[in-house]
């Protein structure tokens, strides 16, 4: 994400909801926000990194990518292995 276009960060906007999840080869991530959804691979972040790893670093790729800082707080989802994060801008 990071290097993305203006253009999509207009389109896309702040997201309303970050979810992260574990899979046995990677780390994976949706991005929820009223234009729609963007998922993808958490690379760089190996599957068995802590999830408080993981967390840090798409909060930190999201606001590299819209160029803005973001808060929220990350709670245990109720399937095993994923968390969400409801973002307001800080």
């Amino acid at each position: 994400m990071v290097g993305v276009s203006t253009s999509w960060r207009e389109r896309f906007g702040i997201p309303k909801t970050l979810v992260l999840y574990r899979t046995p080869e990677s780390w994976r991530h949706a991005s929820y926000s009223a234009s729609g959804v963007l998922d993808g691979r958490l690379s760089g972040i190996p599957a068995d990194s802590l999830p408080q790893e993981a967390q840090e670093a798409l909060r930190h790729r999201m606001e590299e990518s819209l160029r803005q800082s973001l808060t929220g707080v990350w709670a245990a989802d109720e399937r095993p292995g994923w968390w969400t994060d409801m973002v307001s801008t800080a």
